[in-house]
């Protein structure tokens, strides 16, 4: 992103979660919607109310299964190799975010 200048007022903002374990990694993208801009917008407790929030975009697959409140995805190396995580409970996830950032508002 090369300005960053929310005006006033409502804006939908689009937050990049990096996740990484050993030499892989992945992200996935959500959009936050309203008044809030900033360090308010990077939380790192989403994965608390994830059931509630709709993923964008993502590289490693990243779903959410409300049922058993868990998170699978796949992470890739740059070799190409896959490295896949399935029944994560929040914690788990939580150590492997290495980045939280805003990459769009609009």
């Amino acid at each position: 992103m090369e300005v960053y200048n929310p005006k006033d007022g409502r804006n939908w903002h689009e937050i990049k979660y990096t996740l990484q374990s050993g030499e892989y990694k992945g992200w996935f993208t959500t959009e936050v919607g309203g008044t809030c801009r900033g360090a308010d917008l990077l939380d790192p407790d989403i994965f608390a109310t994830m059931c509630s929030i709709d993923i964008v975009s993502s590289n490693c697959e990243f779903e959410v299964d409300e049922d058993n409140e868990s998170f699978s995805c796949i992470l890739h190396d740059d070799n190409g190799n896959d490295l896949f995580f399935d029944c994560c409970y929040e914690e788990d996830v939580r150590e492997m975010l290495v980045a939280i950032e805003i990459i769009n508002v609009r």
